[in-house]
């Protein structure tokens, strides 16, 4: 007769991986419907060197100039799993990450990225993931697999297979040169819109966000990063405009102005455009 699954397993008196596995598995099973389903992916890249002029501590911030390829190129954040509008977002999916991201006693005993357990990925995608992401000796990749990459129901080494992929479909697209190409200008949404729908083709726009935030010196809008929404089937191939996914009536989204700053790496902030906040109607011509 076959076992229960009660007499087949004895729990350990002493400490005992294979049974803290076991556990960790119940636990994920035991995970609410909408942590194991969604709809599709937002892959999420960042601008650095926009990224440097709001928060210009970072460490990666310091030496940062033109000869880095990071400072050249949108940077993979990551790959997140999204639900169906209106459910209940998806996070902390990876119930072995939980255990290592107790609340901190004090502001010493603060959790880093590097105290989460490592993720078994090959060295070749380390080296990709290098490449892609900004201060990898940090381990942002493990962050963000904790937090949001392990809700999409993949392997860590399939998960980062597909984010790398699609981020680097991205850093070859035209939204990247027309980024690339205004770095220490003002450009508008319309441009980098339009860059997009180029490549990816009509009203594909609405499947990209274009993030903004204030600078530090000059309180100006930065680029700091983009979204873009991706199908299920869309992340495991070469992006198209049929690999993308828009909610129904949803039309081009944007945390940007009209106009605003697209950094450039190892420059001084240039001060803001001399142009009145509005123009009078009724003022006589000059």
């Amino acid at each position: 007769m076959r076992p229960s699954p009660v007499a087949c397993c004895s729990i350990p008196s002493g400490p005992d991986l294979r049974f803290l596995g076991a556990l960790a598995f119940l636990l994920f099973l035991s995970l609410p419907a909408q942590a194991q389903n969604f709809e599709y992916f937002m892959l999420e890249m960042g601008w650095l060197p926009g990224q440097c002029l709001v928060d210009p501590k970072m460490p990666i911030c310091a030496d940062l100039s033109l000869q880095n390829e990071q400072a050249r190129n949108l940077t993979l954040i990551g790959l997140k799993p999204e639900p169906r509008p209106g459910a209940m977002a998806l996070r902390d999916c990876d119930p072995i990450s939980k255990a290592f991201t107790t609340p901190a006693i004090s502001p010493q005993d603060k959790v880093t990225s590097c105290s989460l357990p490592a993720l078994k990925l090959d060295k070749v995608m380390q080296a990709e993931l290098a490449d892609l992401m900004p201060d990898i000796a940090a381990c942002p990749e493990r962050a963000y697999w904790a937090k949001y990459g392990s809700c999409a129901m993949l392997s860590p080494a399939r998960y980062f297979e597909r984010a790398v992929a699609r981020a680097r479909d991205i850093q070859n697209s035209l939204l990247n040169v027309a980024i690339a190409g205004a770095m220490g200008k003002r450009i508008t949404r319309e441009t980098l819109a339009e860059a997009f729908e180029m490549q990816f083709g009509p009203e594909t726009a609405r499947s990209l966000q274009l993030i903004c935030t204030r600078s530090k010196e000059h309180r100006q809008q930065v680029l700091t990063g983009v979204r873009i929404a991706i199908n299920q089937i869309g992340s495991m191939r070469n992006l198209t405009g049929d690999g993308l996914w828009h909610a129904p009536g949803v039309a081009f989204s944007a945390r940007c102005p009209d106009e605003f700053l697209v950094a450039e790496p190892g420059a001084e902030e240039p001060p803001l455009p001399e142009k009145p906040l509005f123009e009078d109607p009724f003022a006589t011509p000059e």
